[in-house]
Formats: C-alpha cells, sequence, structure tokens
C-alpha cells in the first residue's frame, strides 16, 4: 500500500513541476476517478448479484447447462464446418477412396460433435452436487463483504466530490483512491472466519470433478468408436 502511495505522489510531483500553474492532467484525474468507480461497480455487482445467483444456483443449474452446452455445440459445429474448403481441396487431390472417406467423415460432422458435446453433459451432470455445495459455501463470504461494501460506495461517493483541474483536486482523488485500496485490502480479514468451508468444498469438488471426468471417458471412446465404425462402414459402401 506504500508503495501504490509513492507512485501516486511521484504522478503528482511530475505533474506540479510540468505545470508551473499547478493545473494537474485533467485526464489523469479522470483515469484516478474512472478506477475508483470501476472498483466499486465491481464490488457492488458482487455484493448485489450473488445472493440471487447463489439461492437459484440448483435450480437453474440444469436449464443453464443446456444452453451452455448448446452453445459450446453451435461454436464447435461451426469451427468443424470452417474446415470445409480445406477438407475438399484435401478431396480434391485425393483418388476415389479419398474422396469417399472425406465425403464421409463431413456427412457425421454432427455426431463427431455430439460425442463430445455428450462427454461434457456426462461430466457437468456428475459434478453438479459438488459444485452446489461449493457455491452455497460461498454465501457467507458475500455477507461478510457489507462493510467492504459500504465503504467501497462512501468513496465512490467522495470521489465525486473532488471538483476541480489543479494539483489539489489531485491530491484530492488520490487520496480517495488510496483509501479504496485499503477497503480492497480489508477483503481477506473480512472474509477469514468463513474460508475454511470453501476451501474445504473446492477441494472436494476438485476430488469430484477429476472422478466425473474419469468415469466419462469409457463411454467417450464407445461412442467415439461407434461414429468411427459408422464413418468406416460409409467409405467401404
Amino acid at each position: 500500500m506504500t508503495k501504490i502511495t509513492l507512485f501516486f505522489c511521484a504522478i503528482i510531483l511530475a505533474s506540479t513541476v510540468a505545470l508551473p500553474s499547478k493545473q494537474a492532467d485533467d485526464s489523469l484525474i479522470d483515469i484516478v476517478k474512472q478506477i475508483v468507480h470501476k472498483i466499486e461497480d465491481i464490488i457492488d455487482e458482487i455484493y448485489n448479484r450473488a445472493p440471487g445467483i447463489i439461492d437459484n444456483f440448483a435450480d437453474k443449474y440444469d436449464d443453464n447447462l443446456e444452453k451452455a452446452l448448446s452453445f459450446l455445440d453451435k461454436v464447435a459445429l461451426e469451427g468443424l464446418r470452417a474446415l470445409k474448403p480445406l477438407l475438399d481441396s484435401i478431396a480434391a487431390q485425393s483418388n476415389d477412396a479419398g474422396k469417399k472417406l472425406i465425403s464421409c467423415v463431413e456427412s457425421h460432422d454432427t455426431d463427431i460433435v455430439d460425442v463430445r458435446i455428450e462427454m461434457l453433459r456426462g461430466v457437468a451432470k456428475c459434478i453438479k452436487d459438488g459444485l452446489v455445495t461449493l457455491v452455497k459455501a460461498l454465501a457467507p463470504i458475500v455477507k461478510d463483504l457489507s462493510g467492504v461494501h459500504d465503504k467501497a460506495k462512501e468513496a465512490a461517493n467522495e470521489i465525486d466530490q473532488c471538483e476541480g483541474n489543479d494539483a489539489q483536486t489531485l491530491l484530492c482523488v488520490v487520496q480517495v483512491a488510496s483509501d479504496l485500496l485499503k477497503v480492497v485490502a480489508e477483503i481477506p480479514d473480512a472474509v477469514k472466519g468463513d474460508i475454511q468451508p470453501v476451501i474445504d468444498a473446492a477441494i472436494a469438488m476438485s476430488k469430484i470433478g477429476l472422478q466425473c471426468s474419469e468415469d466419462q471417458i469409457a463411454p467417450f471412446f464407445a461412442n467415439s468408436g461407434k461414429v468411427l465404425g459408422e464413418i468406416a462402414s460409409c467409405a467401404a459402401a
């Protein structure tokens, strides 16, 4: 924190030396104000939205999962189909068997993507309970941020009172910014009493995630083998 304060002081000194009229750089004052408001916005967003997200996480999990998988499916399929010009170019230089194989691969693009999406769906459904437990463990942490949230809003209000474009105004905004950074530095102490359950839930979640991933390996290879078999049969027909 001392280094940050000294850094800001150096900026102020440079401004006063460069401007004998003691007119501070408007853009520098605006930048500091924007930083303070951005930090306050982030804290405010977390504090106000987190409780609702935590409370509804379990109920909305399946719907949000399907939306995410649908998006990934679309992106993956578009990415695979973007390779079509390259595959067509290779096919044009290949014999009939090569042309047939590439054509069969292209006709199974949806199946190729679906195998991977299904693996992700299996892992995501498997880790649901562990992830819900982890998210619920965050609820006390959010409540712990009440004091930090209030101080951050105070800082944002205070910095708007720093009016003008002279060195004194720059000193004012830097002081408020320094105070806000001190508030942010209080977060570890504010949440330390409730952090252990989060750590425990995160450790448990990592173990669950590993096991769920391992459980999906066999189905993934089985489904991949089925698709490869269909492509091979198509090419041999």
